[in-house]
């Protein structure tokens, strides 16, 4: 029973490695709009997804983030079942957005009453 709670562990470990590198550090749900504040290597981003990212579960990867853009984010939900989903990464530069406060405040905007996307 030991050697095989150690090989889960061994065999999960790449993927929370991973997923590490990705920190959701804000949700943000109105208007028919979700997003999420994502901090990864120490820079945050405004993602827009098609569904709530219910807490628990994790990033393990989104190519590309650093270009905005449309992107395919992979996660793993709760139970550890492992899924993807096409995402928005609203670009910094556009929006006119760097730091947590910033993004934060992008998250809201986009999911208030009144908001048009563009």
């Amino acid at each position: 029973m030991k050697g095989v709670l150690v090989l889960i562990i061994v065999a999960l470990l790449p993927t929370t490695l991973l997923a590490q590198n990705y920190e959701v550090k804000k949700r943000c749900k109105g208007n028919g709009t979700n997003a999420m504040v994502v901090e990864h290597k120490d820079q945050y981003f405004v993602v827009k997804t098609p569904r709530y990212f219910q807490h628990g579960w994790m990033i393990r990867r989104l190519v590309g983030i650093n270009g905005g853009g449309y992107r395919t984010l992979d996660y793993l939900n709760s139970s550890g079942d492992s899924y993807q989903m096409e995402v928005q990464v609203l670009s910094r530069m556009q929006w006119n957005y760097s730091g947590y406060a910033a993004a934060r405040t992008v998250c809201r905007k986009i999911t208030q009453a009144g908001y048009r996307d563009i």
